[in-house]
């Protein structure tokens, strides 16, 4: 009878952890951030393997590397605290961390930056959606040890266990909006006990999507951009309003009406709307039918079937979206030409030299380009553009134009609240978007904000705010404002990690860590090669007041990543050091690396 007793509290103890993870002890990680301990969703019945992977001497202390295990393969970690084992790639791309960076008990991707926990797992930064699988470690004599779950090592990734609505918890959660911080704060709340009603409003009709992969891949199927299936969203209790817009938000009565007239009455909400396309509607000609935004999934299928072979394509605008576009389209084009006002594309956030480097690839593959140029008028024949016409009084045929011209907060919806109240703590600034502190407040009760309406004070720019349109920056805001929201009493979790973004084009990729809303002077790192055109590599570091603030890479990981953990850890690198290792070096490998083991060591 006590076997039988024993086993039924094992089952009630099961289901209570996973209807109630709330009220299982939390555990802090690297960062700061109160979370659950990761739990092994598998089956309970499954292949466990255990096996030697390698000697205590195969790894030394502060690197890491992947080893072999049964059919599979494990990430191996030596630091002083001895071996740890985790999955062998991210859970975002499938990137091998072991080309990443180790340092204070976190895993750095060197692909798009995601970074996770040694320890358990957790998520440390975006863009993954999954956490990592930890496995059991033991040294046995020489011997190091690993056991672990086949299926994990398979997939290589670990869902945490959601709660679910309960009937006695009257909260009503709101986030307006669909995109990665939308994910971000619905994964949140429901992994960290969150048990309240969660209403997820999306003007589009559908779950939220990786949204910038529609420029690098418009061939891309809804299913493969979601960021979560609707399985997972369904084991969450989330209630979604999908085509659903929301037509204004008052913060003095805590209410939502939206566009089907409906009014929503919330304890907190969330506002990430994202930003609308910047349409040029000043300029003659653009509400013809052949002109087109690149926002939504739609939008990218329609400017794929349109776009066939011998056409003549003009993209206004020449950074990442018009770019990313015409390296999606410019094979199949007769010509394909890009219209910037720079004097080189992407020069206002990656700088002269590193625009030159990127015009130089695109005109390799044969875009063409008509930089430091306006675009004065788009002329119209039977509703459909023909050319288009430059200031200077030059024009270029089109059979379709594409606008990448840049983004505007989509704020409106707080319009009438703010004409009605204009002293109210709610600060929209001139460019639309929302005023908020380092825990992604905006000053009224209950109310957070989050994505690319969000412009909040950053750390390492002292007295200025910003706002950035990163993918992985608007999940990382979303964490935080969602872990605000359940925080209780006097607790505050700051943002603090440094952004990160990446592009790619014709299959290759440029990276970038920091944000250097200003900069000096850029130092540029070729590793002492003559730079190839077809195949840019380099490390350029943005300076300011002497210090890095932020650096571009191509074919020069894990450059970025490094980078990244050390703005993370306040970390600065001077000017000084930057050119002295290209002096003595030829590059800035060594310096990096050693910096990124300094780190490791004084931890």
């Amino acid at each position: 009878s006590c076997w039988i007793m024993g086993a039924i509290l094992s089952v009630i103890w099961t289901y209570y952890t996973y209807l109630f993870p709330g009220n299982l002890p939390q555990v802090v990680g690297v960062n700061g951030q109160v979370q659950l301990p990761v739990k092994n969703t598998a089956p309970e019945v499954e292949e466990i393997v255990e096996g030697t992977v390698c000697q205590t001497t195969d790894l030394p202390v502060g690197e890491m590397a992947e080893f072999p295990l049964g059919k599979g393969k494990v990430l191996l970690i030596h630091d002083e605290d001895g071996f740890k084992a985790t999955g062998h790639k991210c859970t975002h791309a499938g990137a091998p961390l072991k080309n990443g960076t180790y340092v204070n008990g976190r895993i750095r991707c060197p692909w798009h930056g995601a970074c996770f926990n040694a320890v358990n797992g957790d998520i440390e930064d975006f863009p993954a959606t999954h956490h990592l699988p930890c496995y059991d470690v033991k040294v046995k004599g020489e011997e190091v040890i690993v056991r672990a779950s086949s299926t994990q090592m398979a997939s290589s990734k670990v869902e945490m266990p959601l709660s679910t609505r309960s009937q006695s918890n009257d909260d009503v959660f709101a986030i307006v909006g669909g995109g990665p911080a939308a994910s971000a704060a619905i994964s949140t709340l429901r992994e960290n006990g969150f048990t309240g009603r969660l209403v997820v409003y999306n003007r589009e009709k559908a779950l939220p999507y990786n949204r910038p992969k529609l420029s690098k891949k418009m061939n891309s199927k809804m299913a493969d951009l979601e960021i979560y299936p609707q399985s997972y969203y369904d084991a969450g209790d989330v209630e979604f309003k999908l085509g659903t817009s929301v037509v204004s938000v008052d913060p003095s009565t805590k209410s939502i009406v939206d566009s089907e007239g409906d009014v929503l009455n919330y304890t907190k909400a969330l506002l990430c709307t994202g930003a609308d396309p910047n349409r040029l509607a000043f300029i003659k000609g653009m509400d013809a039918k052949n002109v087109f935004v690149l926002r939504t999934h739609e939008e990218a299928a329609e400017v794929l079937e349109v776009s066939g072979k011998g056409k003549n394509i003009v993209i206004i605008g020449s950074s990442f979206i018009g770019m990313e576009t015409a390296a999606c389209l410019v094979k199949k084009a007769a010509n394909l030409t890009v219209v910037g006002m720079e004097k080189v594309p992407f020069e206002r956030v990656l700088g002269f030299e590193v625009g030159e480097i990127m015009r130089d690839f695109h005109a390799s593959k044969g875009v063409q380009f008509r930089m430091n140029s306006i675009t004065s008028e788009l002329n119209v024949v039977d509703g459909n553009v023909v050319s288009v016409s430059l200031k200077d009084g030059d024009v270029i045929p089109a059979d379709l134009v594409i606008v990448g011209a840049g983004v505007i907060p989509a704020t409106s919806y707080l319009n009438e609240y703010k004409g009605k109240n204009p002293s109210s703590p709610l600060e929209v600034a001139k460019d639309k978007s929302l005023v908020v502190d380092e825990q992604m407040w905006t000053g009224e009760d209950g109310l957070f904000a989050a994505g690319d309406i969000a412009r909040y004070p950053f750390k390492w720019l002292p007295g200025e705010t910003v706002r950035i349109e990163h993918y992985g920056m608007a999940q990382n805001q979303g964490k935080v404002a969602a872990l605000n929201m359940i925080a209780s009493g006097s607790t505050k979790i700051p943002l603090t990690q440094a952004p990160v973004f990446w592009t790619v084009q014709y299959g290759a990729s440029l990276r970038y860590a920091g944000h250097a809303l200003h900069y000096d002077e850029v130092i540029f790192d070729d590793g002492g090669e003559t730079l190839n055109p077809k195949k840019p590599k380099f490390v350029a570091f943005y300076i300011y007041k002497g210090i890095v603030h932020a650096v571009s890479s191509m074919f020069r990981d894990p450059a970025v990543a490094q980078v990244s953990e050390l703005l993370f850890h306040e970390v600065e690198i001077s000017e000084k050091q930057i050119k002295q290792a290209l002096i003595k070096d030829g590059s800035t490998s060594t310096l990096l690396e050693k910096l990124t083991q300094k780190l490791q060591s004084n931890k």
